[in-house]
């Protein structure tokens, strides 16, 4: 009970930031989602209800459907894929980038003073920087995750190819790897819209 507890607080704090983001932003908000520090329970839970729905239902893919409806899952699935919104990890979407273009790329941390500091750096220049709390290695990857996703913001908009190269790649993905974003991006989703 008291992770539940935790996360609830958590997603007090964050709600407005995520809702908002699930329904207008062009790029999924991975950072939001994860500072939340839902346990994977959450998401087994609505998978587990959705399946038992299915299958008390005999298959009936409409009963499956209004129930996701119900939860607000399908909404935020269909906008995502209506506004081509991209899915991908903030960190594997810039790896990737810099990958491709021969740029180096580095995640400088800073401690001090209770605090975690991550720079993103290309090419030795700091496209971004984030900064939280010390509280361990949870901080750490979630101040590198805000780090990578305003980085990905920063070179998407001085970039416009990024936008392009990331929605060209959507054909070339082997099926494990999209199931693989589904089903992260169906856990993130549906630990968020289960606490509304």
């Amino acid at each position: 009970m008291e992770d539940q507890a935790n996360t609830h607080s958590r997603f007090r704090k964050r709600r407005d930031e995520i809702w908002d983001a699930l329904r207008h932003d062009k790029i999924f908000p991975w950072a939001a989602l994860t500072q939340l520090q839902a346990p994977k329970f959450f998401s087994d839970i609505i998978e587990s209800v959705l399946g038992a729905i299915f299958l008390d239902s005999h298959g009936d893919i409409d009963i499956a459907r209004e129930t996701i409806i119900r939860l607000n899952i399908l909404p935020v699935l269909e906008r995502i894929v209506k506004d081509e919104v991209d899915v991908w990890h903030p960190v594997s979407r810039i790896a990737q980038w810099a990958g491709k273009h021969g740029k180096d790329l580095d995640f400088q941390f800073e401690k001090e003073r209770g605090e975690i500091k991550c720079n993103v750096l290309v090419e030795g220049k700091v496209e971004a920087s984030a900064v939280d709390q010390f509280r361990g290695t949870v901080s750490q990857d979630e101040v590198k995750l805000v780090a990578a996703e305003e980085a990905s913001r920063a070179l998407r908009f001085r970039n416009a190819h990024m936008n392009q190269e990331v929605h060209s790649k959507k054909g070339k993905r082997n099926a494990k790897d999209n199931a693989i974003d589904t089903d992260v991006m169906m856990a993130t989703i549906s630990t968020a819209t289960s606490m509304h």
